[in-house]
């Protein structure tokens, strides 16, 4: 082992498994985060306003949203307040909240199958831990009380508090922007307050994601042994746990009570937010938490480039890269590592520039159209012949690229464990298949809306999105889903992965409820795309250009 790659072993292992470390990065953010609001308030002064309205908007705004979030929570979710733990996790729980010196936690359950956790609140007094009845079946006692401290940490590491504060930052420099924009002569202040805003949403993104590495390093210390966090993680964060998930889907058939409760589940995805044990994106289930098995899925995250540039608009890390820091801290502590992490790991750079012009270029000569309207109409720059002719046509030839890409590839047979160990698909990159299996349910359980599917075959489960493109056409197209579930079908679609995998549906066929042979059913969205690109580039060269 080189000299350099000790180094870097060394740092890593400061950077992402000390207590110390996590709490130094926490703050070195926070002094990014307050030091680009005081820039621009600055650059406010030197304009002769002052920012003091603007800044206690943003803070009155913010806090209100945390006062009342607790409230908003409990109202949304379908949580029961009666239901207990078991008594050894209840007792585990009491027990670590005792010796950490802060109040027990009110505890709540949801009634559903998706298995995760969250907790929230205001201040410590008032906080409250959520797991759903999917993770306590999921789960092992001992992983169960693992996930229990994890969200401990986050109530001990004063999280909600953090992060309140830490949303102010944005807020504000957005409202700097906004109000920027009426001085004379402020296009330079313009550009750097928002410029500001987009580096802080990302800077707090960044600190949420230290404070899901501290509250797992928490958790590790609480119970004495990390490799139980890493294998409630597999089962959780990679869908890998040994529940019939089809349970949850066809809740939607039951009484008024069962429906509430599968969507909750729903919600729940979109509510935990930064205080939860995983972003709640899960799009599949295996046949069983294996070793090779998880090690195959922890591949993605390690060797495609695009997996690093998803995680910097996640509130969560990646999931091998917490499991990697836990495996150090299981090693400290003399236990074994249960789910090693793949060895001989490359990051797979070599089609990732190309991807990476690809997706940028239609953005970039898009905003480049806008802003030639708008310097042109400052008369801060003389509008050059030809240059709004240009950018639209390379705008248009730059997205119809971009899409043509991102549906490349013949439709061949694939297994769903296949997929999701292939480590090139993102959501540039497809990889065309076909599935032979059966639709077990919608996409959202209880969602009346959605006519997004699951499909499972003999190696898991996996989430099928039927895009259209067209605003409304998935409204219009979500009576027909409930036709396709529980029958066998062979879908065709694009595989894509991001911080969740999926299948673009293309072509879906089987018997449905009829039994009558050869009913199908297809989605255009590619086609739609070229249209759209025809016509809003066309807008935008027109409104440049005018």
């Amino acid at each position: 082992m080189t000299m350099l790659s000790i180094a870097f072993n060394v740092i890593f292992e400061f950077l992402l498994e000390d207590p110390v470390a996590y709490l130094v990065r926490s703050w070195l953010t926070f002094f990014a985060l307050y030091g680009l609001a005081v820039t621009v308030a600055a650059l406010y002064f030197q304009h002769g306003s002052s920012p003091s309205l603007i800044t206690g908007i943003a803070i009155g705004m913010v806090m209100l949203q945390y006062l009342a979030g607790p409230w908003i929570i409990r109202w949304v979710l379908d949580i029961d307040w009666y239901a207990a733990l078991p008594v050894r996790n209840q007792q585990f729980l009491k027990d670590l909240c005792e010796r950490q010196g802060i109040p027990v936690p009110r505890i709540g359950i949801i009634h559903g199958a998706m298995p995760n956790a969250f907790t929230f609140g205001r201040i410590q007094k008032d906080a409250s831990i959520v797991v759903t009845t999917g993770l306590l079946e999921a789960l092992s006692p001992d992983e169960t009380d693992a996930v229990i401290a994890h969200e401990v940490g986050h109530i001990k590491h004063w999280d909600f508090l953090t992060m309140t504060m830490a949303s102010i930052v944005p807020l504000l420099l957005y409202y700097l922007y906004s109000f920027a924009r009426r001085f004379k002569d402020s296009h330079p202040l313009t550009w750097v307050a928002y410029a500001a805003y987009w580096v802080s949403q990302f800077l707090v993104l960044s600190l949420s994601r230290t404070r899901e590495y501290w509250a797992d390093n928490f958790a590790a210390h609480a119970t004495g042994d990390a490799s139980q966090l890493v294998s409630g993680l597999v089962k959780i964060c990679y869908g890998m746990a040994k529940v019939e998930r089809e349970g949850a889907w066809a809740k939607e058939y039951g009484d008024a009570g069962q429906k509430a409760d599968a969507q909750s589940v729903s919600l729940l995805a979109g509510k935990i937010g930064v205080m939860g044990i995983s972003s709640a994106q899960a799009g599949f289930v295996l046949s069983g938490p294996s070793p090779d098995a998880a090690s195959a899925l922890m591949r993605w995250d390690l060797e495609n480039p695009w997996a690093r540039v998803y995680q910097l608009a996640s509130t969560h890390p990646l999931t091998a890269f917490r499991i990697k820091a836990l495996n150090v801290e299981a090693k400290r502590q003399g236990r074994s590592v249960v789910y090693p992490l793949p060895e001989s790991t490359t990051i797979q750079w070599a089609a990732f520039p190309l991807e990476l012009v690809l997706w940028a270029a239609p953005w970039i000569c898009a905003i480049g159209l806008f802003s030639l309207r708008s310097l042109s109409a400052r008369h801060i720059i003389a509008p050059a012949f030809g240059a709004a002719e240009l950018l639209g046509a390379v705008l248009l030839f730059s997205w119809v690229a971009r899409i043509a890409y991102r549906y490349q590839g013949r439709f061949e047979m694939a297994t769903i464990r296949e997929l999701v160990a292939d480590t090139t698909p993102s959501q540039m990159r497809p990889r065309a298949v076909r599935i032979e299996g059966e639709i077990v349910g919608r996409g959202q359980p209880g969602a009346f809306w959605c006519p997004d599917l699951v499909i499972k075959d003999e190696t898991g489960i996996l989430f099928v999105n039927d895009r259209q493109t067209i605003p409304l056409a998935r409204l219009a197209l979500a009576a027909g889903a409930d036709q396709w579930i529980g029958q066998r079908v062979t879908l065709e679609g694009w595989y894509r992965r991001g911080m969740m995998p999926y299948v673009e549906l293309s072509r879906l066929s089987g018997t449905g409820n009829s039994g009558q042979p050869g009913a199908s059913h297809r989605s255009y969205s590619y086609y739609i795309q070229i249209g759209l690109a025809v016509v809003v580039s066309g807008i935008l060269y027109w409104f440049a250009a005018r």
